[in-house]
């Protein structure tokens, strides 16, 4: 008998990032198909609100619109960028502003599900060579499941992200990108396996297994490492560990 099982995950890893490239170049279409209409809304209001004068109910409905079309702006080039990831070199990075910028593009989808999302963000963290987009990604996971994570949890829901600088035994100074959740937890007995390629405990239209594979593997092209505490119960925290560029 023939073990075709490395060949099965192979076309399997294929098929997804045929996917992945689809949705990527689905949604900047549709990025780049809203763009046009929103410049001239916002356009359209900024017009309007000259002609206005300042203190109406006018004034502040249409500063409500131009308000609302720059963020929308906002989210359409994070999404640009994001399905561009691939064409961005390794660059000089601050961690903060792509947690932003991830927050801009899920923070909805959060919210929907009725979960309170915190920051606790370190304002003094040195940029470091990264490739920022890579990084949104592992990100975006990181915070997806934590969400999946509080599905079925009755008590209030949480998500908090940190960024911290910590400094490792031989002096190496390193940026920390923690998700914590107060959801479900992960049982002892399957933290060994998270980072396995196709395990997942979740439904099968809802993870692929992949994800934390990807992100681990995006990380540790960083120099980094991925950490993970988790209390089953209780909930679970994520952790980017990035070494600091050496100067």
């Amino acid at each position: 008998m023939k073990d075709v099982t490395e060949r099965v995950k192979m076309e399997v890893q294929l098929v997804q990032s045929a996917k992945l490239a689809a949705i990527g170049e689905m949604a900047a279409g549709v990025a780049h198909e809203l763009n046009n209409p929103m410049t001239v809304i916002i356009g359209t209001a900024q017009l309007m609100l000259r002609e206005t004068e300042e203190g109406k109910a006018e004034s502040e409905l249409l500063n409500d619109i131009v308000n609302c079309g720059l963020r929308c702006k906002k989210i359409i080039q994070n999404l640009l960028t994001f399905s561009r990831q691939d064409e961005y070199p390794l660059a000089p990075t601050d961690i903060n502003e792509e947690v932003q910028r991830v927050l801009s593009l899920i923070q909805y989808q959060i919210n929907r599900n009725n979960i309170e999302i915190t920051q606790d963000l370190c304002p003094d963290l040195p940029k470091f060579t990264a490739n920022g987009h890579q990084l949104q990604q592992v990100l975006i996971n990181f915070i997806l499941n934590a969400r999946d994570a509080l599905d079925t949890v009755e008590r209030e829901k949480k998500i908090e992200i940190q960024t911290r600088l910590d400094t490792g035994s031989d002096g190496q100074k390193y940026i920390v990108v923690s998700v914590k959740d107060n959801g479900i937890g992960i049982p002892p007995e399957n933290l060994s396996k998270i980072f396995n390629p196709f395990y997942t405990s979740k439904e099968a239209s809802r993870g692929t297994g992949l994800g934390l594979t990807v992100s681990l593997g995006i990380v540790e092209a960083h120099g980094g490492t991925i950490t993970v505490d988790s209390v089953p119960g209780e909930g679970s925290t994520f952790s980017m560990v990035l070494p600091v560029d050496n100067n």
